[in-house]
């Protein structure tokens, strides 16, 4: 409320994931009662944005996405009702991936929320890699030509993996479980209706990838993970090694696996919001942690819901 200038977090959408399934409209919301403004978007060829030129619907391609975030901080700058100086980026999954390198090449982000992300299949023991010629090269790649580093064309699509279902009974399919089904089908995807689509292609890509373990220590913010131990969709051993590389960061355990904290209305759900939007609010102000405390949600996941969603998602299957 009020005219601002107030703070500004970009959210970004996991794997296929649309705004109108109402996930990251719960987020935005929950922000927007903080005192943060949100900006919430589809990527580029999913939901309600078109595709980039030369790009075919329904793709994903990380490289792409990140300069798209990017390019939804220029829009959140150019916005009078937001302090230029407080912006910060909040992403989900494929989502968080997306955020964590971005917020290691772009200074413009001052914080970042990373739920359950995805921070790679294994952590590089030291040595391993050039991490000060990677580091360039992602900078490179994400932000633009460095003094001495050439832009690769490594985001552009080298080829396509499918397209394949987003979500499938027979395991087929690129996000795995059938709590994904459940969700497709019954809360964020059934929310999408028409904007929701059960197909995707990833992008092949060759030379650098975006590691996150090589930009990590390079955000200059406060960083919030949200990790599940249980996470049956991304390495919670590397995203904990991970996020704790980062130079200020707070680590909140959630007991749901990768998709429970996104059952809208359950009290995990609600608290998983409400520290995320409480720890930007936060961060973006002070430059700091302190003062956030992290929430205890280890006693706050309804078992109940999970047997429905896995006994239930049969019923489904002819809506995929």
């Amino acid at each position: 409320s009020g005219p601002g200038p107030h703070p500004g977090v970009v959210i970004v959408a996991g794997a296929g994931v649309v705004s109108s399934g109402g996930l990251d409209l719960e987020l935005g919301a929950e922000m927007c009662r903080q005192g943060v403004a949100a900006l919430v978007f589809d990527h580029a060829g999913f939901g309600r944005s078109d595709a980039l030129p030369g790009v075919k619907r329904q793709t994903i391609n990380t490289w792409r996405q990140m300069r798209c975030v990017r390019s939804a901080l220029t829009f959140l700058e150019g916005d009078g009702r937001v302090d230029s100086t407080r912006l910060g980026l909040c992403g989900y999954s494929l989502g968080g991936h997306v955020c964590s390198v971005v917020s290691g090449v772009d200074l413009r982000v001052k914080a970042a929320a990373l739920l359950v992300p995805e921070l790679g299949t294994r952590v590089f023991p030291p040595g391993k890699l050039d991490t000060e010629a990677v580091g360039k090269q992602i900078h490179a790649n994400v932000c633009g030509e460095l003094a001495g580093v050439q832009q690769r064309i490594d985001g552009e699509e080298k080829g396509l993996l499918g397209p394949k279902p987003l979500v499938s009974l027979d395991g087929n399919c690129i996000i795995k479980g059938m709590e994904a089904v459940h969700h497709a089908t019954h809360t964020w995807g059934k929310a999408a209706r028409k904007d929701w689509v059960n197909k995707a292609a990833m992008a092949v890509t060759d030379g650098v990838f975006a590691a996150p373990q090589v930009v990590a220590p390079r955000i200059a913010g406060p960083v919030l993970g949200i990790v599940a131990p249980g996470d049956e969709c991304v390495n919670y051993d590397v995203s904990t090694k991970v996020l704790a590389t980062c130079p200020v960061s707070v680590t909140v355990q959630v007991p749901s696996a990768h998709f429970g904290w996104q059952y809208g209305g359950s009290t995990l759900n609600g608290m998983v919001n409400a520290a995320v939007g409480d720890f930007l609010r936060r961060a973006l102000l002070t430059g700091s942690a302190d003062g956030f405390s992290a929430p205890d949600c280890s006693g706050e996941w309804d078992r109940g819901e999970r047997a429905a969603a896995t006994s239930v998602s049969h019923m489904y299957r002819a809506k995929l």
